[in-house]
């Protein structure tokens, strides 16, 4: 029997549906996710950082807060500065805001409520607006009047950006529309892995989902738009694409060579590895194999793996920061390191290290040697996975290091490591 099209939409359930319909599904059904250890930590963080945020913004004006949701008069008669953690709902949405602020304006018709959302990133996305946008219109069937704007604080410094809620609080509402359609119906929507994937506590569902019907968006280097374009062409399945390539014509002329999703396809139906062109790459004798671990979204580096060779034997070393004020540290001790060698050559895995180096050049370099160092170094980086994406197509669905290393037969020790790759 499908559920009733007046369903209560939680914050919960929108949130899911802004990174995944699938989820926000799974969610409207009651089906329990398999918590992992970084969804522990992400939610763990999250409410660390709300309760800071509220214990900093309470000390504004401690005799102006409530703690939860006070009594309708004393909402009209904006008795309260601040309101921290009120829980609304009716029969259609139900919420518990992080807080909502008294905003004053001309006139007792044009003041009101607006919804405050703490957000631990410095930056902030569509997602983050939409949610902001959900607490207003929560926060409308509550006291019966409308917040133009809303407030996020967000970043270690927290920092306050406000956000214009009309043309937002229309997508809100489409969404909720959505949502309720969605879970009224007996049949999911269609699985899609995305970025969201690896931290979703539906992950290995929707993944053994994606396997069994051998689904297109298996294929990490296939990007959306292109596998649009697949679907309408009638190809949905990785073995379907991959009857799809054609080997390219020889010429005499240089042509570049560009990745090729139906290759990927075809590797991982013969379980081969292609190789196509000539890579051409060279290990120099002082290769130092570099592994940078950080926080992209705070610009901030905490841990270097460092991997070379010292008199013919392998040397190991890694530096770690416990925050950003030790960043500066493990760049001085990873410079000390390099300046012992005579030419050293950064062999690394992706982007992600040559934004270390520029970041280092641009934050802490401050003697001419450190810069020619660094400048140095980024001139003669390799990155091993320009060349792969290329010319060499393993049977895996990404190129990711790990589900590489697992197909040439390495394994994690750790048991919730290895279920990662599954």
């Amino acid at each position: 029997m499908s559920k009733p099209l007046d369903s209560l939409v939680s914050s919960a359930a929108f949130a899911a549906y802004l990174n995944c319909p699938v989820k926000a599904y799974l969610l409207s059904q009651g089906v329990s996710g398999t918590e992992t250890e970084i969804s522990h930590w992400i939610e763990r963080s999250a409410c660390d950082f709300q309760q800071s945020v509220s214990q900093a913004m309470r000390a504004l004006a401690p005799s102006e807060v409530y703690d939860g949701l006070p009594p309708r008069s004393d909402l009209k008669r904006n008795r309260y500065r601040l309101i921290v953690k009120p829980a609304i709902g009716d029969c259609s949405i139900g919420i518990q805001l992080h807080a909502a602020e008294w905003v004053a304006a001309r006139g007792q018709a044009c003041a009101h409520y607006r919804p405050v959302r703490f957000v631990q990133t410095e930056r902030l996305g569509r997602t983050d607006r939409l949610a902001v946008a959900f607490d207003a219109l929560a926060l409308s069937l509550e006291t019966g009047s409308r917040a133009y704007t809303g407030k996020i604080v967000h970043g270690s410094n927290y920092h306050s950006t406000m956000v214009r809620l009309p043309k937002l609080v229309t997508i809100a509402q489409s969404i909720v529309r959505e949502i309720r359609i969605q879970a009224s119906g007996t049949e999911p929507p269609p699985i899609v892995l995305n970025k969201h994937c690896p931290i979703c506590t539906f992950r290995s569902l929707c993944r053994g989902t994606a396997f069994d019907r051998d689904d297109l968006s298996l294929l990490s280097t296939l990007d959306p738009t292109a596998r649009t374009r697949w679907n309408k062409r009638g190809v949905l399945t990785v073995t379907q694409l991959s009857y799809t390539y054609r080997s390219p014509r020889r010429s005499g002329r240089g042509t570049v060579v560009k990745h090729n999703p139906a290759l990927k396809a075809l590797a991982i139906r013969t379980r081969r590895v292609h190789v196509i062109g000539t890579p051409q790459f060279e290990i120099p004798e002082e290769a130092v194999y570099l592994d940078v671990e950080g926080i992209p979204d705070r610009k901030f580096y905490h841990l270097v793996g460092m991997r070379c060779y010292s008199n013919g034997d392998p040397a190991h070393c890694s530096f770690w920061a416990d925050d950003q004020s030790f960043e500066a540290d493990i760049w001085r001790v990873l410079v000390s390191r390099l300046s012992l060698m005579r030419h050293p050559k950064i062999i690394h895995y992706g982007s992600y290290e040559t934004s270390f180096l520029k970041a280092m050049l641009a934050r802490y370099c401050r003697s001419d040697t450190e810069r020619e160092l660094a400048t140095s170094l980024l001139k003669s980086s390799l990155n091993l996975l320009s060349t792969i994406y290329k010319h060499i197509y393993f049977p895996t669905y990404s190129n990711g290091l790990k589900d590489i290393a697992n197909d040439l037969g390495f394994r994690w020790s750790e048991p919730q490591h290895r279920a990662l790759l599954l």
